[in-house]
């Protein structure tokens, strides 16, 4: 994992991956309208953000790799700008 954003307002966070070469990880099987800094919303009209948010904290903390699974029918609903149509995590794991 590159980067974790947390702390909005609507409860959402925005996340980034990277390969352990160090390469960005996209993907948007929903072609959502959002894909600026290749970063993905973690929405909690879509999933419970409290649990994946624990779940890759601790991954980043102890250096450890993360899967996750893009919603390939859920775009971002949350966030306004930052990740309304952005596209949507479903689930982690560790």
């Amino acid at each position: 994992m590159d980067q974790l954003t947390a702390g909005y307002k609507e409860g959402y966070l925005l996340v980034s991956f990277e390969t352990q070469g160090g390469n960005a990880v996209w993907v948007n099987p929903k072609n959502c309208a959002r894909t600026s800094n290749n970063v993905y919303i973690v929405d909690p009209n879509n999933t419970n953000v409290d649990y994946i948010y624990s779940m890759l904290l601790a991954a980043k903390t102890a250096n450890k790799p993360v899967s996750v699974a893009v919603d390939a029918n859920h775009c971002g609903t949350s966030g306004f700008e930052y990740g309304s149509s952005r596209p949507s995590i479903a689930r982690a794991k560790m």
